[in-house]
């Protein structure tokens, strides 16, 4: 089996459940203290093994092209994922590592990774700042659907200096797919993406060389992401 659970606690129900089965397992996007302690108990027979985007080294490439942007200072909002999947916790902690410190961060979570979650995360946000003084340079957001979610909300706002402000503030997701989050800073919509490699076939790869050879699958292993385009990075001085 290659599945990608959706959460922490899935991931944990999944374990549990195949734990007497005999088939091989690969997760997708998914880690928990468990992942270890099953694979010891699986043994050699069977595959087993993890591929994961590197969800915090995506959040530091996130971080440095805001820092860039803002040239160091400025006010960011990140539109999170759901926060009980280890991706979303992973690439938040991997964006604040990078940030320049002149740079303050505001979170709003969505429930889930899509344009419609990505609207209402930014709305209830907003709904608590309408009535304050706000200034937001930027809105990273951990998908480029949650992305382009946020920005069509924040072009609905009635304040006029707020919604003016949105306008001209940078908007950055993260997928980079060519059908999509690249169309779209193409078309200027989002000022950068970052690239993520596709996790399934490098499943499939571990799996045939486990087949062909028996060499067990790594416990955990990463694809690499990418800035999009490679120029929205650049070294900030420390």
């Amino acid at each position: 089996m290659i599945v990608e659970p959706g959460s922490v606690s899935a991931t944990s129900f999944l374990l549990k459940d195949l734990k007497k089965a005999a088939t091989g397992l690969v997760l997708l996007n998914a880690w928990s203290d468990e992942v270890e302690t099953y694979a010891k108990a699986r043994g050699a027979g069977l595959p087993f093994g993890t591929v994961s985007m590197d969800h915090t080294r995506i959040g530091v490439i996130q971080g440095q092209q805001v820092t860039a942007m803002v040239s160091g200072q400025g006010h960011v909002l990140c539109v999170t994922g759901p926060m009980q999947a280890s991706s979303a916790v992973q690439r938040l902690a991997g964006l604040k590592s990078a940030l320049h410190p002149g740079v303050t961060l505001y979170e709003a979570e969505a429930g889930e990774w899509t344009q419609a979650d990505g609207a209402s995360a930014f709305e209830r946000w907003y709904a608590l700042y309408r009535s304050r003084s706000l200034v937001v340079d930027a809105i990273a957001a951990q998908s480029d659907e949650l992305a382009i979610g946020a920005r069509d909300a924040s072009a609905a706002v009635t304040r006029p200096n707020h919604r003016d402000m949105f306008v001209k503030a940078r908007f950055l997701g993260v997928d980079a797919v060519p059908a999509f989050g690249r169309k779209r800073v193409a078309s200027g919509e989002l000022a950068a993406s970052v690239t993520t490699p596709a996790n399934t076939g490098e499943a499939i790869r571990y799996l045939v060389k486990f087949w062909d050879t028996g060499r067990p699958l790594p416990i955990q292993a990463f694809t690499e992401p990418t800035p999009y385009p490679p120029s929205s990075v650049v070294s900030w001085p420390s």
